[in-house]
């Protein structure tokens, strides 16, 4: 999860993929908790072509995990479906008249059964992608379920429709909290919480997609928890996004 400071004095959260926040947010009796989940099964169908469907076993390269993630008052989930390298979004390519889609759904709906996405009513664009997704959570994990259309005018021989069936997930690493987001004035101040054992890196970039993604600080945590605090100037660009990365230091 990323905090997107807006220069147009207000603060919201926006998803990135490759970011860590947020856990036990999600009360749902179903919602997976936020964190990072390796992919342990399921299939992945694409239909269809003059060969008829294809169906790809998961795990696979660019299905390796998935990630979820929710904003600070738990009503925007978000759910990326990430490669081996766990920051890399499947993504089906622009063909023709149809632009890329990233399987990265936004502004989920939480209920009983889990984090609900659907697309917006059908618009006046004919390209415009329509999909049903939803996850739920298990013990230790998580299954998704789902399906998406992508028209693709004037193409021939191309999958236009892809499933995602009983996906099951385990959890990798749970999400640091991100908590006490405060904006005074030209800075912006956040703080969260570090187990032992563990890199948190924060990082900072000017654009969601394309990055580059620019070092801000490191804390090692080695011994017992720690409360740790990040403070920055706000630029002067139109917006700015954050991220915490939490990897394993090694030093047990």
């Amino acid at each position: 999860m990323s905090i997107v400071i807006s220069n147009h004095a207000f603060l919201r959260f926006t998803v990135l993929a490759a970011c860590l926040a947020f856990p036990g947010l999600l009360h749902a009796q179903n919602a997976p908790a936020s964190g990072l989940y390796q992919i342990t099964g399921g299939r992945h169908t694409l239909c269809c072509g003059f060969g008829g469907p294809i169906v790809q076993l998961l795990p696979s390269t660019d299905q390796s995990y998935i990630l979820v993630t929710v904003d600070a008052q738990g009503n925007r989930p978000v759910v990326a479906i990430l490669g081996e390298d766990q920051e890399t979004v499947l993504t089906e390519p622009a063909l023709l008249s149809r632009p890329a889609f990233r399987f990265a759904l936004s502004n989920g709906v939480i209920s009983s059964a889990g984090i609900e996405f659907r697309s917006p009513a059908p618009g006046p664009d004919p390209r415009a992608p329509s999909y049903s997704y939803r996850v739920s959570g298990t013990a230790g994990g998580l299954l998704l379920q789902g399906r998406t259309s992508l028209p693709c005018l004037g193409c021939a021989d191309v999958p236009n429709d892809f499933t995602h069936s009983n996906v099951v997930a385990s959890l990798v690493v749970s999400a640091p909290r991100l908590e006490g987001v405060v904006q005074e004035g030209g800075r912006l101040r956040f703080r969260f919480t570090g187990e032992p054992g563990y890199i948190y890196s924060v990082e900072f970039s000017d654009h969601l997609q394309g990055g580059p993604w620019l070092p801000l600080t490191n804390h090692l945590v080695k011994l017992q928890p720690q409360e740790l605090s990040v403070t920055e100037a706000v630029t002067n660009a139109p917006s700015r996004f954050y991220r915490v990365r939490k990897q394993d230091c090694n030093c047990d």
